[in-house]
């Protein structure tokens, strides 16, 4: 530190020295942390070999300058490779057993290049369940119209508008109305409403206008019945 800044105050010459080897926590505390210790997504792998270094100074050894034991650093190096955020690395470094943070770290580098190499960044590849349910993935926010349907009636090309169907379901399907997409028909008439229709007689008849009942009362067999002025 002096090398770096000799005009450094003593302040934050005892505030470095405090953060590099002070403990202020417990001795259980810190063993708590150095077991839920794990890599950031932000942080490199030097950064969190480093970071776990001064995890463990603190959780196995009071004196922070004594060092650690060959028990304490295996497990150190265990957790940095199981604490790794690259999972497949840091699974390919523990099964190495390295004797240090230095050779674990050149295995999970090495590991991370050469999958590189093979299959490609991470970006570029998604995992196989992934793309299969982006794929299979429906939108049903979009309202759709109902299907048009065709019926067979007179024509088939006949087309019954639903929406204008009788709402009472016993009244007679001959009464509603029918539309055809070439030309507006009229709706179908009853076969009473025919009846009253007024009819003219021919030329030379010398009788006026007359109703359809009337002319059949008139004639016999209009209707398939005989009158009762033709039985007298």
């Amino acid at each position: 530190m002096m090398r770096e800044d000799r005009h450094m105050p003593l302040r934050q010459v005892m505030k470095r020295m405090e953060q590099r080897f002070a403990s202020k926590y417990l001795r259980e505390t810190a063993l708590i942390r150095f077991q839920n210790a794990k890599q950031r997504i932000e942080e490199s792998i030097e950064d969190w070999a480093e970071r776990l270094h001064h995890l463990a100074l603190h959780a196995f050894e009071e004196d922070a300058g004594a060092g650690l034991w060959k028990r304490d650093i295996k497990q150190m190096v265990l957790k940095f490779g199981t604490g790794c955020a690259d999972r497949e690395a840091g699974l390919h470094a523990a099964n190495m057993r390295p004797e240090s943070l230095d050779e674990a770290t050149t295995y999970i580098l090495q590991c991370q290049f050469n999958h590189a190499a093979v299959y490609g960044r991470k970006e570029d590849r998604l995992p196989e369940a992934a793309v299969r349910s982006v794929r299979s993935r429906r939108d049903y926010s979009e309202e759709r119209s109902p299907p048009r349907r065709e019926y067979r009636g007179r024509d088939a090309t006949h087309v019954r508008n639903r929406a204008k169907r009788p709402q009472n379901p016993r009244e007679s399907r001959r009464e509603w109305p029918h539309y055809s997409p070439h030309q507006d028909r009229p709706p179908f008439k009853p076969p009473q409403e025919r009846r009253e229709v007024t009819t003219k007689q021919k030329p030379g008849s010398g009788a006026g206008p007359a109703t359809v009942k009337e002319s059949a009362r008139k004639h016999d067999g209009w209707f398939g019945v005989s009158t009762r002025e033709d039985d007298g």
